[in-house]
This record gives C-alpha cells, sequence and structure tokens, in this order.
C-alpha cells in the first residue's frame, strides 16, 4: 500500500495576454509622444527664455512649474516603457517558472519512491 497516491491532473493556466505587435505599437507611440512633448518643453523653454535657467532652483515662477510638470509627465512615460518591454518577457518567465515546478515534481516524486522502496 502506498504511503502517498499521486495522480496528475492537467490544471489550465489563462493569463492574459496582449500580443507583441500591439505591445510594440504602444511603445512606438510612448516614444513618439515623449519626443514631442520634449520637443514642445525646449520650445517653450526657449520662447520664455529659460533655455540656461535652472528650473529645480527657482521652481516658484510659473513657467518653471510647468516644465517641471511637463518632465513629470515624460519620466512617467519613460517608466511605462520600460513596464511595457518586461511585459514582454511574461511568456518566457511563465515557462521558467514552470520548468521548475516540473523539476521539483520531479524530486519529490523520486523521493517518495525511494521511501515507499524502503518501507
Amino acid at each position: 500500500m502506498p504511503i502517498v497516491k499521486i495522480e496528475s491532473q492537467k490544471v489550465n493556466i489563462n493569463i492574459p495576454w496582449v500580443d507583441l505587435e500591439t505591445i510594440e505599437k504602444t511603445i512606438d507611440d510612448f516614444e513618439a509622444t515623449k519626443l514631442q512633448w520634449q520637443e514642445e518643453i525646449n520650445r517653450a523653454k526657449k520662447e520664455w527664455n529659460l533655455e540656461n535657467y535652472n528650473c529645480v532652483e527657482a521652481s516658484s515662477s510659473a513657467e518653471c512649474k510647468n516644465i517641471l510638470n511637463a518632465q513629470s509627465l515624460i519620466s512617467s512615460i519613460d517608466r511605462n516603457i520600460e513596464i511595457l518591454k518586461s511585459y514582454k518577457n511574461i511568456p518566457q518567465d511563465v515557462y521558467k517558472i514552470l520548468k521548475i515546478k516540473d523539476v521539483w515534481i520531479e524530486q519529490i516524486l523520486c523521493n517518495l519512491e525511494t521511501i515507499s522502496k524502503i518501507t
């Protein structure tokens, strides 16, 4: 009589997924938006005579606050781009986790087989 009865059971893992083409298109759109906003910031700095002015030091003016807010938006776009790039690795990451699970299960079964032979 076995110590442990193990039966295999198929388990489906559903992962919501956006195809790589959509991710790439979104990254391209974000990059274009970032470039456009950076050009607009540079234009505004030039128009407001802030090209050689450090807005971090003197952020009390409305122009500097607007520049800083726009730069903050660009930073958030950069973070979103990095997150989207990491999404492209999800299938490989899931595959690695499933392979690790297989190795662990194989080790457990091997140990159980050894124990059952001893007893």
